[in-house]
């Protein structure tokens, strides 16, 4: 049976441009220059076959962004209606995992289905017992929505990996928090593994070292193995929060904040850039 072609698309909607190395980093390599600018940026997935959009993540709001002192560039789902996609239309959205920069916005998208791993519900609405690095993006506004949908039927809630359609996998990988997802898809070029916060950006993934907010050092490392068994490269392991793709993936429309990550060959150049801020 021939496997289902997705398109990815990274909606670029806010960033962090003053950012430290020593920020990203739960302890800095030695490769690193602690005190050097290391931006990070935000991002929601589109993935697009012939006739179905699949959303990976929901961004946040301009007022979660000015709380987290934060530079908003335009609101996600704006840009997304603004691409010619019809939000109502979005049956099905992977939330990779509870953060206020990954699960903000949820509420306006009432017809979706969330989905999202049982444990990373169960770490948010009980940060006190964990002792870990990851409760502090935790957002009290995204957890209630969480629940809400919870009680409403509108989240699904997992229990380890499965598939969403054919074309699209999602994966249990714990350790930025213990339920945050992957997810893979299988595009024209192969399959492309978008790891949101398992890996923010390709310096983690490279010298293996984890981000600094992280709830399982050992568990964030297997999982960062499983991304790159999975993409059989580095090439097409897509970090959360990494500004390079700007530099290299094909702008569909300027100002939109589109992404092309599977439709510009040039994606591949990012594996080889040469690990920002070394010394």
């Amino acid at each position: 049976m021939t496997t289902r072609v997705w398109e990815i698309y990274a909606i670029h909607f806010a960033t962090d441009p003053r950012r430290r190395a020593a920020q990203n980093f739960i302890e800095v390599p030695s490769e690193i220059n602690p005190d050097a600018t290391m931006p990070m940026d935000f991002y929601c997935w589109v993935l697009r076959s012939e006739d179905e959009t699949i959303l990976v993540d929901t961004g946040f709001s301009a007022a979660q962004s000015q709380n987290r002192n934060k530079t908003y560039l335009r609101d996600p789902l704006a840009a997304i209606r603004r691409g010619g996609i019809d939000l109502d239309q979005i049956a099905d959205v992977v939330v990779t995992h509870l953060h206020y920069d990954h699960a903000g916005n949820m509420e306006r998208l009432p017809q979706s289905r969330v989905h999202l791993q049982q444990a990373e519900i169960d770490f948010a609405t009980a940060p006190e017992t964990s002792d870990t690095t990851a409760t502090a993006a935790l957002d009290p506004i995204v957890t209630a929505e969480a629940q809400r949908r919870r009680r409403g039927g509108g989240l699904v809630l997992h229990q380890g990996s499965y598939r969403l359609r054919d074309g699209i996998d999602v994966l249990l990988s714990p350790g930025h928090t213990p339920g945050s997802q992957i997810v893979v898809v299988a595009t024209a070029q192969g399959p492309y593994v978008l790891a949101s916060d398992t890996v923010h950006l390709w310096p983690n993934l490279r010298l293996q070292a984890p981000f600094a907010i992280t709830s399982s050092v050992e568990a964030v490392l297997a999982s960062m193995d499983m991304c790159l068994a999975l993409a059989g490269s580095v090439d097409r392991v897509i970090p959360g929060h990494e500004p390079l793709i700007r530099s290299v993936a094909h702008e569909i429309a300027t100002g939109l904040g589109w992404y092309g990550i599977t439709t510009d060959v040039g994606i591949r150049a990012l594996a080889s850039t040469r690990a920002r801020c070394l010394r």
